[in-house]
């Protein structure tokens, strides 16, 4: 069984882009503290420790530290399932950026793994705990919406040819595994599942349009989906135009319909219910909801939610789990539909043809 005890260590590995991100979501989780930092590269993790006041170490060190009971693994995609074991190896318990890996399977070995390690795997899905998608799914739940008909992603995350050409990973399929969709995208598929349900089929195009000179992956793709509920589905994503982020989640049931998106801080876009008085108890919920101060540390659109994602593996340790936080087993599901559409775009699924997304694992 997992034991509470005081204040224990955590380490942060990669130092990248999103890592200011987790050195302020640390300090809203005690008893977890931040202590060391971590990169494959030691000039970066000695310039991030002097500038966020942690400790600069080399992987093996913080492994072998008794000390140190959790990590976050913030590294390219394609290093996360051999960092992942080897701090479960080691008695660590993980925040593991997304994808947790590229491929279903790895995904669902890491849960086998952590429950013979009897340790916490958490995929970061930090857009769970936003306050209004908190909403939107009591929303949900509550049946305002009826039967779902039809669910909408729209994503614009323009990336420069600087972005792609400043690493050695991002846009290649082996270290990658695929740009706006597995990269930018994964949160959208992981939020349509979790408000909307399982998807079963899909259909999808891409291509390259704007850095073909800079990554060998997609910056634009469209897919329909079809889900399990027996809703329809659309999601457009582009890297190749548009601004840096500017994104739609729509959910239109026959009974309701909300459109919000997953920015900071994030807005409402539209309401309607077929029940009045419902519909006024709502508006003031969201607007409630979409009032904040919170600035982010980090990149603006990462929000400020990685706080609560901290929080929820420090409650989960001391023996409160909260239910938004994302299993290991729903990001094989969230991985397994964003490979579905991969092979659908490459021409690897027919038309016709029923999609191995029927026989989830």
């Amino acid at each position: 069984m997992l034991n509470p005890s005081n204040e224990w260590l955590h380490a942060l590995i990669g130092c990248g882009r999103v890592a200011p991100t987790h050195v302020d979501a640390a300090g809203y989780a005690a008893p977890l503290r931040l202590a060391y930092a971590v990169d494959m590269d030691p000039e970066i993790a000695g310039a991030f420790a002097a500038r966020w006041g942690l400790a600069p170490a080399e992987l093996d060190q913080v492994m072998a530290d008794a000390a140190v009971r959790s990590v976050s693994i913030c590294t390219p995609h394609d290093t996360h399932p051999d960092l992942a074991l080897q701090a479960l190896s080691a008695g660590k318990h993980v925040l593991l950026e997304k994808p947790p890996t590229l491929d279903p399977s790895g995904v669902l070995a890491l849960a086998a793994a952590a429950r013979s390690a009897d340790r916490l795997v958490f995929p970061i899905t930090q857009h769970r705990f936003d306050p209004l998608v908190t909403l939107v799914r009591e929303l949900i739940a509550e049946g305002h919406l009826g039967a779902l008909r039809m669910v909408r992603v729209s994503l614009e995350c323009v990336r420069d040819p600087a972005y792609y050409g400043a690493s050695d990973w991002r846009g290649t399929w082996a270290r990658e595994g695929g740009s706006v969709l597995m990269n930018q995208g994964y949160h959208f598929i992981d939020m349509l599942m979790w408000l909307a349900g399982p998807v079963i089929h899909v259909e999808a195009m891409m291509d390259t349009l704007g850095n073909r000179e800079v990554m060998e992956t997609e910056d634009s793709l469209v897919a329909a989906l079809q889900l399990e509920n027996g809703a329809l589905g659309t999601v457009a994503i582009t890297g190749a135009a548009g601004s840096a982020w500017s994104n739609v989640i729509e959910l239109m049931g026959d009974r309701g319909i909300v459109a919000f998106d997953l920015s900071t801080p994030a807005r409402l876009h539209r309401l309607e219910l077929t029940s009045k008085k419902a519909l006024k108890h709502w508006r003031s919920a969201f607007a409630e909801a979409q009032k904040t101060n919170e600035i982010p540390l980090g990149v603006s659109y990462y929000g400020v939610s990685h706080r609560d994602q901290f929080r929820a593996l420090t409650g989960a340790v001391e023996g409160t789990p909260d239910p938004r936080a994302a299993t290991l087993e729903q990001a094989a599901e969230a991985v397994r539909v964003i490979q579905a559409i991969y092979a659908s775009a490459r021409g690897e699924l027919g038309s016709t043809a029923t999609s191995p997304l029927y026989a989830r694992a």
